[in-house]
């Protein structure tokens, strides 16, 4: 069975967490802080979004269905960086 909690610290974090009990301990599924004016996170640093600048971080794969629109420039990084173009079916 999966529970869920949800707590407010002193300091204005939210804590949102699934978690279940294994051998009477407690196993955290998925958690996520969100700090008042501060930075938002998801897991340990997986997902970011800095409360000061609301520069994102993602240490994913960024999978994106529809248009994404850039206001400035794409930095890539990697040594083997590509930026590939694929034409589909609509164009």
């Amino acid at each position: 069975m999966t529970w869920r909690a949800l707590s407010v610290s002193p300091y204005g974090t939210v804590s949102a967490s699934d978690f279940e009990f294994n051998n009477g301990a407690a196993v955290v599924l998925n958690a996520a802080n969100i700090t008042g004016g501060g930075d938002f996170v998801v897991g340990a640093d997986l997902f970011t979004v800095s409360g000061i600048s609301g520069n994102t971080s993602i240490a994913g794969t960024l999978d994106v269905a529809g248009i994404t629109t850039l206001a400035d420039d794409l930095h890539l990084t990697a040594n083997t960086s590509a930026l590939i173009h694929t034409v589909g079916t609509d164009g």
